[in-house]
């Protein structure tokens, strides 16, 4: 709960417990055939409030509907409370009557075969219902204090709803909730809970409005939204739509209202992409729409629990898992690590841990023996948390926690962003055997995004020695084995691995989609062509290509690779020296292109081209240089035989500080811009390129070359002094 702490853990431990809190341990069993009991603290004097509010986490002990709930004061009266949340899997929130400004009580849970507590409030769920039912037993009694933020799955076959009765269909046939907590506002951009796709969040609680007066109340929201106050229809905007036609108010409705408290509602439902649910009011008087002030909102004295306790047996544990942060992979643009911390007591009271046994199993293959644990999950999905502990009395206690690791894709005051220092020392400990094979290649891209380049390849060496390995695992540990090898970029300027053609060969098997396979065979051939320059294999590729595209319609994704593929095995032929074979490849992809680039518009792109190159590569702009330059050759391939795009490209990797990556480039681009403005510069930076990676013989024969050429440029003049030096020395 989002509670403000007014007094410190320590503080109420060290000055209350040996007084007040005393008193609540030492009751007797209030409810002979309830097992378990929580022992509550309510410490809270700047509320004006007769309203607490606690969080129970039960693991899975309550009755499924929360019926067996029991609350009881410290002089042992019963109190009345209403269930405001309740995940039978997991924890409950409950509001109850707390008119001091401190207290102890004691709450009973546990005993599945109960009736409902004619203490307890019930809130009819359908949306519109108005404020909760008081209990028979609770001199009508309900909480007055709270505004509870739930959400829920929302299910995927359901239309946008047009009526409340739609809304009311989604709730029913939700497959279950995120979560929940007490909030100040009806504010959110994100499912503070999971994932924020597809979710439905309801809020219901009270606000109270300052003065008799007539009021504005706005919805912006994104998808639907439904609103209630006091039971009746406060403002509806129904369908699917986004925000932008409510943003300033004009979604709304005026109401004349009475100082004082009113129960609200407000329903919200997300299918994909931008969320927002927004209620905002006009104050008397004013003419815009505003911000609900959170002042407006009264919030419940906050409860702590002190310590879970078993009937006969003293302290009891109930875990706790809270989300942490997570961390998103930079090379590639999915994937999610994520960190979770599993408390075994999700109570304040330190437990003395001496002569406990702890096994937590994370539902993923590892497992810990510490009582507070962090762990990263390497993957999204559901995960079945077990707490096994014995207590030094003997006892054997199993609890449950079903966890949901959602996709995170906002950074906010509820998600953060991890370190990986912070999370390689816990993934480091994993015994690898016991991940399923798409965890461990999960594992391979973690370590290498820490820089751990060979224990990455050694782990995804793993995957495919193991017998139990789907395709989809193994194809992209094959690819991830071939590392950059025929990526257009990868494939001119950096080495590969030299088992990269075995890998893609290995992947080109196990594709089954024409698009996938399309896209293995244009990084085959290039890797074939360029890499290798095995022309004859890279054809033979290309012939793959062009028979798969003749079985399929070459339209969308297909056709694109298709290009690709094909200014793939240009690459091959301009490598192999068969510039007129190449220009035809190229031709062919420009062809291909979806749109089509005119001819004018195409002269002035390669008009622009260089002069946007020489001004990034002065500014020291090197990758953004290169980026132009792989750009150039994307859109305009057919200018790949005069050489220039090659030049660029060497010459931006060389000034970069990659002499090594400029060499190939420069090489191809030589024999190409003879006769050019470059031809000189050229000769000259590829002999650079080879003296700055230490290579004495072949910048030798580079500047040879130069200086035979006989052009009359300063360039060679350079290579002339440069070699008569070398052959001195």
């Amino acid at each position: 709960m989002n509670f403000q702490r007014p007094f410190t853990v320590a503080y109420i431990l060290s000055s209350v417990l040996p007084g007040m809190a005393s008193s609540a341990f030492s009751q007797d069993w209030h409810v002979p055939d309830w097992p378990y009991r929580a022992i509550l603290l309510v410490m809270e004097k700047d509320r004006d409030v007769d309203v607490a509010a606690v969080r129970i986490h039960h693991s899975g002990t309550a009755h499924p509907q929360g019926y067996d709930y029991r609350i009881f004061d410290s002089a042992g009266k019963p109190v009345p409370w209403q269930l405001t949340f309740h995940d039978p899997r997991r924890d409950s929130l409950l509001s109850f009557r707390c008119p001091a400004p401190q207290d102890t009580f004691t709450i009973y849970f546990g005993k599945p075969d109960a009736d409902v507590d004619p203490m307890q409030a019930i809130a009819d769920p359908r949306p519109g219902s108005g404020p909760p039912a008081a209990g028979p037993a609770a001199q009508g009694w309900i909480p007055r204090a709270g505004l509870v933020l739930t959400t829920l799955r929302r299910p995927r076959d359901l239309d946008n709803p047009a009526t409340v009765t739609d809304l009311a269909r989604l709730i029913e046939q939700s497959p279950g909730p995120d979560g929940a907590e007490y909030r100040k506002n009806i504010s959110d951009g994100v499912n503070p809970f999971g994932d924020s796709d597809y979710f439905l969040s309801i809020y219901r609680g009270w606000i109270r409005l300052p003065a008799d007066a007539k009021y504005g109340f706005c919805t912006a929201s994104n998808e639907s939204s439904f609103s209630f106050l006091d039971g009746t229809e406060l403002v509806h905007w129904p369908g699917r739509h986004t925000e932008q036609r409510g943003a300033l108010g004009q979604k709304n409705a005026e109401r004349s209202l009475a100082a004082g408290l009113h129960h609200i509602e407000y329903y919200h439902e997300e299918v994909l992409l931008y969320q927002v649910a927004f209620l905002g009011y006009k104050p008397p008087e004013s003419e815009y729409y505003i911000g609900i002030p959170d002042s407006f909102f009264p919030q419940p004295k906050p409860a702590r629990v002190l310590r879970y306790e078993e009937q006969n047996a003293g302290p009891t544990l109930l875990p706790k898992i809270e989300l942490i942060d997570s961390l998103w992979p930079q090379k590639r643009p999915s994937g999610q690590y994520t960190r979770f911390r599993c408390h075994a007591s999700a109570a304040r009271e330190t437990i003395d841990w001496n002569g406990w046994s702890l096994q937590w199993d994370f539902g993923d293959g590892q497992q810990a023996k510490e009582p507070t644990a962090d762990h990263i999950f390497l993957l999204p999905g559901s995960y079945q948390i077990k707490l096994a502990a014995a207590a030094p009395d003997g006892r054997k206690i199993e609890r449950n926690w079903p966890l949901e690791v959602f996709p995170i894709e906002h950074l906010s005051e509820s998600f953060t962003a991890g370190q990986y220092p912070d999370y390689l020392p816990l993934v480091s400990r994993y015994d690898r055997s016991r991940l399923s094979p798409a965890a461990l290649f999960e594992l391979a891209n973690f370590l290498d995004e820490t820089g751990a380049r060979h224990p990455a390849r050694e782990t995804a060496q793993t995957v495919l020695d193991r017998g139990d390995t789907p395709d989809l695992v193994r194809l992209l540990a094959h690819l991830y084995l071939a590392g950059e090898a025929g990526k257009p970029q990868a494939a001119w300027c950096s080495d590969a691995p030299p088992e990269a053609a075995a890998h893609l060969r290995s992947a080109l098997e196990l594709s089954s989609v024409p698009v996938e396979k399309m896209q293995v065979l244009e990084r085959l051939i290039r890797h074939l062509g360029v890499h290798l320059l095995d022309l004859q294999s890279a054809e033979a590729e290309y012939q793959q290509a062009q028979a798969l595209v003749e079985k399929e319609v070459l339209r969308g994704p297909l056709k694109q690779v298709f290009r690709s593929a094909t200014m793939a095995i240009g690459d091959a032929h301009l490598c192999a020296g068969q510039k007129e074979k190449a220009g035809e490849d190229y031709q062919t992809a420009e062809a291909l292109a979806e749109p089509i680039i005119p001819q004018p518009v195409r002269a002035a792109k390669i008009g622009a081209y260089p002069q946007q190159i020489i001004e990034l590569i002065d500014s020291s702009q090197f990758d953004a240089a290169r980026d132009t330059v792989m750009a150039w050759y994307d859109q305009l391939p057919a200018d790949m035989p005069r050489g220039e795009i090659l030049f660029w490209l060497g010459k931006e990797e060389l000034l970069g500080g990659c002499p090594a990556a400029a060499i190939r480039p420069l090489k191809v681009a030589c024999p190409l811009v003879q006769g050019s403005p470059f031809e000189a510069e050229a000769g000259w930076l590829l002999a650079e390129a080879y003296r700055q990676s230490g290579d004495t013989n072949n910048q030798m024969a580079a500047l040879d070359i130069l200086v035979r050429s006989g052009l009359n440029s300063p360039w060679r003049e350079k290579a002339v002094q440069q070699l008569k030096t070398l052959k001195q020395e």
